[in-house]
C-alpha cells in the first residue's frame, strides 16, 4: 500500500493513452516518475527509457494513430515545471530521441525558463499532425515536430480535443481566457472563439462523447455548460457543483453511451 505515506519516486499520474486496437496496452505518465507501459491492462507495469532523459517528469503523451509504438512525450522538471521539450519513440518507449521542438530551437524552456507544455495531442485520423498546448499559446505540426506553426498566440492552453467524427474540427481551452472556447474548422490551422456566458472566470474542462459528437460540455466550479452545435454556442445546464465547498474541475468526462 503506497497510498497512505510518502514514497520516493512516486508521482501523480498526469496522462494516459490506451491502444484502441488492443486495450491491454496502456501508457501512463507520472509528474515525477517518467513514462510507464503495461501490456496486460494494468496488472503489471514496465518503466520506459525516460529515466535516461534530462528530467524525470512526463506531463503529456500523444500516440501515432496508426502505430501505438510511435509515441511522443513532454519532458519537464517535476519540481519547477521547466520544460525540456518533446521527445519521440518508435519502439514503444524502449528508446527516445529529442524532437526539434526543444529549448534550443524554441529559445524557450530548460533551466531558468517558465515555459511549460500542458497538453500534447495527435490528430486521431491524420498521421504526422500533432498539437501542443503551452504557456505561450498553441502550436501545430504536420511533420511530427520537424517544423511547426503557432496557431493560438499567447495564453496557457491546458486542453486540446478533436471532434469525435469531424476530422477538421479542433477545440482548445486556455486558462488565461477562462470564459472562452477556441474552435477550429480547418484542422487547427486557425481558431475562432465562443464565449461561455456564466462561467465567471472559473477554470474549466472540456468533455466530448462519441454518442453525441456535436455536443461539447464545459465543466467548472460555476456549473456545467453544453453546446449542441460543435462549440458555436453554449447554454447553462446545471450548477450543482457550485454547492460543493472548494470544488474545482481537474478531470471531466462524458459517458460514451449516454
Amino acid at each position: 500500500d503506497i497510498s497512505g505515506h510518502y514514497a520516493a519516486g512516486i508521482g501523480r499520474i498526469d496522462d494516459f493513452q490506451v491502444n484502441p486496437n488492443n486495450t491491454n496496452e496502456i501508457y501512463a505518465s507520472s509528474r515525477s516518475g517518467g513514462l510507464w507501459k503495461t501490456t496486460n491492462e494494468g496488472e503489471t507495469w514496465t518503466a520506459t527509457a525516460t529515466e535516461t532523459l534530462k528530467a524525470s517528469g512526463v506531463d503529456a503523451i500523444a500516440v501515432d494513430p496508426l502505430n501505438f509504438n510511435h509515441v511522443f512525450i513532454t519532458v519537464q522538471n517535476a519540481i519547477n515545471n521547466y520544460s525540456y521539450g518533446i521527445y519521440e519513440s518508435f519502439d514503444g518507449g524502449a528508446s527516445f530521441a529529442e524532437t526539434r521542438f526543444n529549448p534550443q530551437n524554441l529559445n524557450l524552456g530548460g533551466l531558468g525558463s517558465n515555459f511549460r507544455i500542458y497538453s500534447l495531442v495527435s490528430h486521431p485520423t491524420q498521421k504526422n499532425i500533432l498539437f501542443a498546448g503551452t504557456s505561450r499559446g498553441m502550436y501545430k505540426t504536420i511533420d511530427n515536430f520537424n517544423t511547426w506553426t503557432k496557431v493560438i498566440n499567447g495564453g496557457q492552453i491546458i486542453q486540446i480535443e478533436t471532434h469525435p467524427t469531424q476530422a477538421n474540427v479542433v477545440y482548445a481551452y486556455s486558462n488565461s481566457n477562462r470564459n472562452t472556447l477556441f474552435r477550429s474548422s480547418n484542422t487547427g490551422s486557425s481558431f475562432s472563439t465562443t464565449t461561455i456566458n456564466g462561467n465567471n472566470n472559473n477554470s474549466a474542462k472540456i468533455g466530448l462523447t462519441n454518442n453525441a459528437p456535436n455536443d461539447v460540455y464545459i465543466a467548472s466550479a460555476a456549473g456545467i455548460f453544453r453546446s449542441t452545435n460543435s462549440g458555436q454556442s453554449f447554454s447553462f445546464v446545471s450548477n450543482q457543483l457550485s454547492g460543493i465547498d472548494g470544488v474545482n474541475t481537474d478531470v471531466f468526462c462524458v459517458n460514451s453511451n449516454n
